[in-house]
Order: C-alpha cells, then sequence, then structure tokens
C-alpha cells in the first residue's frame, strides 16, 4: 500500500512539475512580448494556456482519486493538499500571463519603460523561485520568495503613480494604450502574489503552520548571540545557527565591546563550508539603542561577561551558554586551530541540543 501510494505522488509530482515548466514559459513568452511588443508571441501564450486548463483539472482529479484510494494521512495528507493548491496557483499564473501577452498589441504605441520590463523580470523570477522551493521543499527559499513580494508591489505602486499621472494629463498618449499598460502592470504584480502564496504553501507543508491571513506568525523568532568582542563565539553561533535552522529563526550577533573577526573563527568556519569572513562586529547598545527585539538573547562568553549584557525588552527568554575565548589561546597556530575547532563543534552541539528542547517544549 505504501509502496503504491508513493509511487502515485511520484506521477502526480512529475505531472505537476511539467505543468510549472509550461506556466513559466508562459510567463516568459509574456514577459518578451510586452518588452518586444510581439503579437504572434502573445498568441503562442494564449495556445498554451488551453492545454494548461486541462492539464490543471487532470491533476486535481488525480489528487482527489490519491485521496479518496488510500486516504493518506498527516505528512503525507498535508503533500497532497498542497499539490492541490499549488496547481491552482499555476492556472491562476497561467491566465495572468495570458493577459499580459494579450495586452502586449494594444501598448505598442508606448514608449519602453525599464521600470515596466523591471517588474516583469520580478515576476517572473518570483515563479520560478516558487516553484524551485516548492519541488526541494526548501523552506527558508520559499520564505524568501514570499519576503521579496513587498519589493515587487513598490515597483507596481510606483508604476501605477505614474500611470495615473499620465491618465490625468491626458498629454497626448493614446488613453487605451495606457489603460492597457496599467492592466500588464496589475497582472504582472498578481504574478507575483501567486507565486507568494505558492511560497506559503511551501512553508506550511515543511511545518504544518497555515500562514494566510496571519502576518505575525510568519516572522521567525529572532535570536542574538552575545560575547564580548563579536569576534568569535557570538559570530560562530550566529552562522551556524543560520546555517542549520535559517528556515526557523533570525540570528544575529554582537558584542560588549566590538572588536575585529578573529581569523581563527573565519578559518575554521571555512573548513565546515561557512564562509564568515565579510561578517562585521557591531556593539551590542547599538541594538539596544536602536529599539531591536530578539525572542531569546544568548550570551556566549564567561558568567562574568555575560552579566554586562544589558536587558532588551520584550525577551521572552534569555540564556547563558560559556565557551573558551579564541581570542586568548595560546601554542603554535596549528594548536590554536585545535582549540577553535573544539569550540566550533561545540556551539554547534549546543545549538542543535537548544533547538531539539524548543521543539519538544
Amino acid at each position: 500500500m505504501k509502496t503504491h501510494f508513493q509511487s502515485e505522488v511520484e506521477s502526480l509530482n512529475d505531472r505537476v512539475r511539467r505543468l510549472g515548466e509550461r506556466v513559466l514559459d508562459q510567463v516568459r513568452r509574456a514577459a518578451a512580448a510586452i518588452r518586444a511588443r510581439d503579437p504572434a508571441a502573445a498568441a503562442r501564450v494564449s495556445e498554451a494556456d488551453l492545454e494548461v486548463d486541462r492539464e490543471e483539472v487532470r491533476i486535481e482529479e488525480e489528487c482527489l482519486r490519491i485521496l479518496a484510494l488510500y486516504a493518506p494521512v498527516a505528512d503525507e495528507l498535508r503533500y497532497i493538499f498542497g499539490v492541490t493548491k499549488v496547481n491552482h496557483e499555476l492556472e491562476r499564473i497561467g491566465d495572468l500571463a495570458k493577459k499580459v501577452a494579450r495586452l502586449a498589441a494594444p501598448t505598442a504605441t508606448l514608449m519602453p519603460d525599464p521600470m515596466l520590463d523591471e517588474l516583469a523580470v520580478a515576476a517572473e523570477d518570483a515563479a520560478a523561485r516558487a516553484l524551485a522551493a516548492f519541488f526541494a521543499q526548501d523552506a527558508e527559499k520559499a520564505r524568501a520568495v514570499w519576503e521579496n513580494d513587498a519589493n515587487i508591489d513598490a515597483i507596481h505602486d510606483r508604476l501605477c503613480g505614474c500611470l495615473d499621472e499620465a491618465l490625468a494629463r491626458r498629454d497626448g498618449a493614446p488613453m487605451p494604450a495606457l489603460l492597457a499598460r496599467r492592466s500588464v502592470v496589475s497582472a504582472l504584480e498578481r504574478i507575483g502574489d501567486h507565486a507568494a502564496r505558492i511560497a506559503k504553501v511551501t512553508l506550511y507543508m515543511r511545518h504544518g503552520e497555515i500562514l494566510r491571513h496571519r502576518p505575525t506568525l510568519i516572522a521567525r523568532p529572532r535570536v542574538l548571540f552575545v560575547c564580548v568582542h563579536n569576534s568569535a563565539r557570538s559570530q560562530m553561533a550566529e552562522a551556524w545557527l543560520r546555517h542549520l535552522y535559517g528556515d526557523r529563526f533570525e540570528a544575529e550577533s554582537a558584542g560588549l565591546e566590538p572588536g575585529v573577526l578573529n581569523p581563527l573563527a573565519v578559518e575554521v568556519m571555512r573548513e565546515v563550508g561557512i564562509d564568515i569572513s565579510n561578517r562585521r562586529t557591531q556593539a551590542v547598545l547599538d541594538l539596544v539603542k536602536a529599539g531591536r527585539l530578539y525572542a531569546y538573547v544568548i550570551t556566549v562568553c564567561d558568567e562574568t561577561a555575560a552579566e554586562r549584557c544589558p536587558i532588551f525588552p520584550g525577551v521572552t527568554r534569555r540564556e547563558h551558554w560559556s565557551f573558551p575565548d579564541p581570542a586568548r589561546f595560546t601554542g603554535t597556530p596549528e594548536e590554536q586551530l585545535a582549540q577553535a575547532r573544539q569550540v566550533r563543534d561545540a556551539i554547534r552541539a549546543r545549538i542543535e541540543e537548544w533547538v531539539r528542547g524548543l521543539s519538544s517544549a
């Protein structure tokens, strides 16, 4: 039974992937039709949309058949539900791509607008990245798509403002063409919205949390690591949390007396594939003055220094993890590197233990 179900899901994935590729091709062609004022490209998008509509219905019927035949539960049920949602979003993106392509000819009399091209590229990129995140079930990439939707909205608002001014002036530009371009702008923004919804579905499938209409729950808990100079221990802790659990937490680090990034920390983190060489140190007091809020503030220096860490408003938990200071390591360069590796690995182990504890609480 389980083997048959997995086979059905793999077949379903292939169909959705092909649908996604077809829809992305429509979006690319629609964007090209606007840039190149190509009526023939617009016609091809309209023709392809018929097959997208048919395939969307077939995939939905397949999802219903799998639900009836196998009665999946828990993660498997959530996955099938997610596929039905993404299937619908893809059909809507296809419809919008057809609309954009259809309006390419009416806008041909207007001057090219670099901002419109920027919006088209942003919408196309959002759809491509949302689908990539969905098929990889990558929550961090999905969250990036959702967070970038505000950028698409901003471009849309600027373009609409310019077009509304042109419509009000009636300064010679043909009104039907201006109205058509405004519709194109709105359709491209809606493509970005549907891409963001696909991203939210991926987050739901990964974490089981419905994010629609609940923006306060979308934000990841913010964690601040503090040590004396923000040169090694707190930097490594921030890097580990970002690397291991970046889809669940926002990580930052700061120092009581910020100094210079420790080369030992840079080297040992590079050994595990994490580059912190471009990180900068910052003062914890600057974060307090800026009104930054954190769910967790974790000191990773010795206890005496930790007592100097200021109180942040709104902190739900404050913890202290003590690790040796690489700035005080002595011996040959290799011996110092060996000691730094021990700190690096101890910090990773402590973070993994801490996250497991939060998950089971």
